[in-house]
């Protein structure tokens, strides 16, 4: 975290107007889209059959199958709450789990900004990214791309935990390594370019290997 400020209860307050802001945009923009994207439309077809044919959807089709699973997961759970009775429940299944992962991209994104700068900084961030037509309109329909930020970004604090980890010489280094790969598999389960976090955290626990020379095992085991 910063060292100069902590966070305080005002912050806590805002972040929840924040959040409530985006996702009141979110479902806006969701509730008016009049019809989804060409991809978004192949994502619905691959959630339909992954129920009943899920290596055949992995065998037919170039696109990962992370979130076309989890439409079907939602929309299974729309079912039993009595939610799927419209013609577009798998549509709005789709919008349901991409406003989700764009929300959860969002806490990710303040929790990152919070540990190298101030709460209000985060917040301010966390608005501008939260808030733009072209993220509420990508992050409302029936796309990946909000999936695959939310598990990149948080992917992307978790390797900031392990070089601090690593930095200050703390087994617990090892742990957040494992979390953080748990999360790149999953970046990659939903697109293919979530490998670039792996890349990405490899060099930069390299160079604090360099720079630091922490216990010899910890870079190993991290690596």
């Amino acid at each position: 975290m910063h060292p100069t400020q902590t966070l305080h209860r005002q912050h806590i307050l805002w972040f929840f107007v924040a959040l409530t802001l985006i996702a009141a945009g979110l479902v806006y923009h969701a509730a008016t889209m009049e019809v989804i994207t060409r991809d978004g439309v192949v994502y619905v077809e691959m959630a339909r059959a992954w129920s009943g044919d899920a290596a055949g959807v992995v065998e037919r089709y170039n696109y990962h199958v992370a979130y076309p699973a989890l439409i079907s997961g939602m929309h299974r759970g729309m079912t039993l709450l009595g939610l799927a009775d419209s013609p577009y429940s798998w549509d709005y299944a789709g919008q349901a789990v991409s406003i989700l992962a764009r929300l959860i991209t969002m806490v990710g994104i303040f929790y990152w900004a919070r540990m190298l700068t101030t709460p209000r900084a985060a917040l301010i961030t966390m608005l501008l990214l939260g808030l733009g037509r072209k993220w509420m309109g990508v992050g409302s329909d029936v796309l990946s791309d909000s999936l695959s930020c939310a598990f990149q970004v948080w992917s992307l604090v978790l390797v900031l935990k392990l070089l601090q980890s690593l930095t200050d010489d703390k087994p617990r280094a090892i742990a957040w390594s494992l979390l953080a790969g748990v999360l790149v598999g999953g970046a990659y389960l939903v697109r293919p370019e979530g490998l670039a976090i792996a890349v990405a955290g490899g060099l930069m626990i390299l160079w604090v290997w360099l720079r630091r020379r922490p216990r010899w095992y910890l870079p190993i085991a991290a690596g």
